[in-house]
């Protein structure tokens, strides 16, 4: 028994002590019997209302939540070992306790909506508020932080930069809201490249339709003077297009005709393309993973939910459902466990965590959890037991010596105590920061942190593939979505092989002076170049160096100029379609990514997979994102427009043959005459 310094001295006689003993015991025996006389049935809780969604995840290991689907069962105290040492205390009221704290979350997203609502309205102050008790209630609720940063930016306060900082580690704390941004940037990045890729392919077929309608012409008809009859041809080529065959297919024959024909710049680029989306297909694990996490009924989430969430009939029945389907699945038994912890059925809770530790060994947040039953029910020597045994386990938690410190305290051994939380201290636990979330008198339950989850959501990686969510797409597609990289992959396969069995040779090529279109048949050979028709008749037609020189030059000229009027024209058209079709030039590659980022700004100005927690609203026609992108799509399309085009910039797919062009050989020609 602990004495009173006033008790040495002038009061400390032996009668006072003798009463003061006799008062305590007194009133321990009277404690004990008012709980022995109470009934041991728990007043019903009124449930939580299912609202269907999830919170953000808290920064506690400890997130209570409300009682869900059935009763609570009552709070009895197991027998422990007489020790006299012990103190005995009857249990604490812990359900009803740890179902009002699970109020707090809630009570921070009503007050964020009625902000918001306030804010509507043109009421600022009652807005303020209301947003600075929301992020007083759940400081890990991003929501309320941005809005509250909208709100000081419009007033010119400078709280607005730490209100940004809080919103933007809101929105990075816990594996949800990571999962969420990392799907959210992942899915943008495969839209963007998406359109970029159809928005390429499109351009090269402009380019390379008349190489394979040649190609069609000299097959079919190989003196073909009559371009009536030539044109004729278009017919079979763009007939493929009538038959309404799907995205996909048209796609990977268009990949296989411009691979054919293209250059080595082409080649590379719609390579990387193709290989890009192939490979998510085969092996998606980098998009998936996120993915994973975003889909509520996944075992990452469901683990992390049940851990961190404000429960709902929905995440109770989604748990169930998934235990059903795999009842030897130990990180789903964990979570069933925590959800029925955190909603006060400590005997049902300790059952699982018992399941888990048969399934898994020594799990040391199994056992600290398993103690925090033990200690809620008011068995504090199994606490003890079961704290010590966790930190034997992993010693390197400080949340666990906070637990054992919180045991030691309820019986009334205060060395330890103090011992203990210093030692939590020292391994970085913050009474103010963390247990701020706590009950007064609770003790943590001990979560899978968000790397641990991440892990799992990688081993679940399969369960999901990214091009599941092109489903509902399926019509316009062509494809099964999960056939999409089998397509790819052949496309790709086809074009090297046809690209190996119909040679530079036997194809359509470019004429060495000026551009025009040849193939094997009705080409010619002058001075070792490769040339199209009239540049051949010029060539054996001209009776000087001096006259075949300039006869070509005018002729290259004028087709040069020709070209670079088309490429301009393409241009003011169409963002960067002039420098895609002048041979995929850098400026056309940036300006059509930064185009169709643009345009992903316009149609999707909230990005995908808002926060569960949003309304659904229509996002108004001059929100910031949406300007933002109008603006950027404007200045890219000016660049195009009026930016500079290189005038000999273009790329000649010359015959194998043809090591220079004939402009350049006619030029070394001539300086080597007037050098002689």
């Amino acid at each position: 028994m602990l004495e009173s310094p006033a008790s040495h001295g002038r009061f400390s006689s032996a009668p006072l002590r003798i009463g003061v003993v006799c008062v305590l015991l007194w009133g321990f025996a009277a404690t004990a019997a008012a709980a022995t006389l109470s009934p041991t049935s728990e007043p019903a809780s009124s449930p939580a209302p299912d609202v269907g969604v999830s919170s953000p995840p808290v920064e506690s290991g400890l997130a209570p939540t409300q009682p869900v689907g059935s009763e609570l069962p009552s709070s009895s105290t197991e027998t422990s070992a007489a020790d006299p040492r012990f103190t005995a205390e009857p249990p604490a009221n812990w359900e009803t306790v740890l179902v009002a704290w699970a109020e707090h979350p809630l009570r921070a997203r009503l007050f964020w909506r009625q902000g918001k609502l306030a804010l509507e309205e043109g009421r600022r102050s009652p807005a303020l508020d209301r947003l600075e008790s929301a992020v007083a209630e759940d400081p890990d609720f991003a929501g309320a932080w941005w809005t509250l940063a909208r709100v000081h930016l419009s007033q010119g306060n400078p709280m607005v930069v730490q209100d940004a900082v809080e919103g933007f580690k809101a929105s990075l704390h816990g594996y949800r809201s990571q999962s969420r941004w990392a799907a959210r940037l992942l899915l943008g990045i495969d839209l963007v490249l998406a359109g970029a890729f159809l928005w390429i392919v499109l351009i090269l077929l402009l380019r390379y339709l008349p190489f394979l309608h040649h190609q069609l012409a000299s097959w079919l008809q190989p003196g073909h003077r009559e371009q009536g009859v030539a044109w004729m041809l278009w017919i079979p080529a763009l007939a493929v297009f009538a038959l309404r065959l799907g995205v996909i297919p048209l796609l990977c024959l268009a990949v296989v005709m411009i691979w054919l024909y293209g250059g080595r710049r082409e080649r590379i680029v719609l390579s990387a393309f193709v290989l890009f989306f192939a490979i998510q297909g085969l092996d998606g694990g980098l998009l998936s993973t996120p993915l994973v996490g975003v889909r509520e009924t996944s075992t990452a989430s469901l683990s992390w939910r049940a851990a961190h969430d404000t429960p709902s009939t929905s995440l109770a029945a989604q748990l169930e459902e998934a235990i059903a389907n795999d009842p030897e699945n130990a990180d789903l038994l964990f979570a069933r466990a925590m959800l029925k912890a955190h909603r006060g059925q400590f005997e049902a809770s300790s059952l699982d965590f018992q399941k888990v530790l048969s399934l898994r060994g020594d799990d040391a947040k199994a056992v600290n959890n398993l103690a925090g039953n033990h200690y809620f029910r008011g068995n504090y020597d199994r606490a003890v037991a079961g704290f010590q045994r966790s930190a034997s386990i992993d010693s390197l938690q400080g949340s666990t010596w906070y637990n054992l410190a919180q045991s030691y305290i309820k019986k009334l051994f205060f060395k330890e105590g103090g011992e203990y939380m210093q030692r939590a201290s020292q391994l970085g636990f913050e009474l103010g920061s963390s247990a701020r979330r706590l009950p007064t008198g609770a003790v943590y339950y001990q979560a899978p942190s968000a790397g641990e989850t991440w892990a799992m959501a990688w081993h679940e990686r399969g369960s999901l593939q990214p091009y599941d969510l092109l489903v509902p797409w399926r019509r316009w597609l062509g494809v099964p979505p999960d056939a999409i990289p089998a397509w790819l992959v052949v496309t790709l396969l086809l074009s090297l092989v046809l690209f190996k069995v119909f040679s530079r040779e036997r194809l359509v090529y470019e004429c060495s002076n000026c551009g025009k279109l040849a193939c094997q048949r009705c080409s010619g050979e002058h001075e070792g170049s490769i040339l199209c028709p009239t540049c051949t008749t010029t060539a054996q037609r001209a009776r000087s160096e001096m006259v075949l020189s300039t006869l070509l030059r005018n002729r290259r000229r004028a087709a040069e100029y020709a070209f670079h009027s088309k490429v301009r024209r393409l241009n003011a058209w169409a963002i960067g379609a002039g420098d895609l079709y002048n041979g995929l030039r850098k400026r056309g590659l940036l300006l059509t990514l930064f185009a169709w980022t643009c345009v992903y700004g316009i149609v999707l100005p909230q990005g995908l997979l808002p926060s569960p927690w949003a309304p659904v609203t229509v996002t108004p026609l001059l929100a910031l994102p949406r300007i933002l992108s109008f603006a950027g799509l404007l200045l890219l399309f000016l660049i195009s427009r009026y930016g500079r085009t290189s005038w000999r910039s273009r790329s000649f797919l010359l015959h194998p043959s043809s090591m220079v062009k004939f402009s350049d050989l006619l030029e070394n020609r001539v300086d080597n005459k007037l050098k002689a």
